[in-house]
């Protein structure tokens, strides 16, 4: 339904939410609690995180402005995966 090597914004209203979705090889769970907490402290974001049977990651994000903060602050921790993908639904 959709995935793509680009992230999708979808607006609602004032706010912006998004779901995303990848590999769960791309995190250890150290590095998941830490990138947890880092994002909620620092941008307030709520943040939502959960493990599907198909092993992929899904992480839901509600109120922030700029998907490039986003990415800037989960690149470090998606350093050794390759094959993410990013997919974004609206979250109502």
């Amino acid at each position: 339904m959709g995935d793509g090597s680009l992230v999708q914004m979808h607006k609602k209203q004032n706010y912006q939410n998004y779901r995303v979705q990848f590999s769960t090889e791309c995190f250890n769970k150290d590095s998941l609690i830490h990138f947890k907490e880092k994002i909620e402290q620092k941008y307030g974001w709520s943040l939502k995180i959960g493990v599907h049977t198909s092993k992929k990651l899904v992480i839901n994000i509600y109120n922030f402005q700029n998907i490039l903060d986003f990415l800037n602050i989960t690149s470090p921790y998606m350093i050794d995966c390759f094959s993410y993908k990013w997919r974004t639904t609206i979250v109502k």
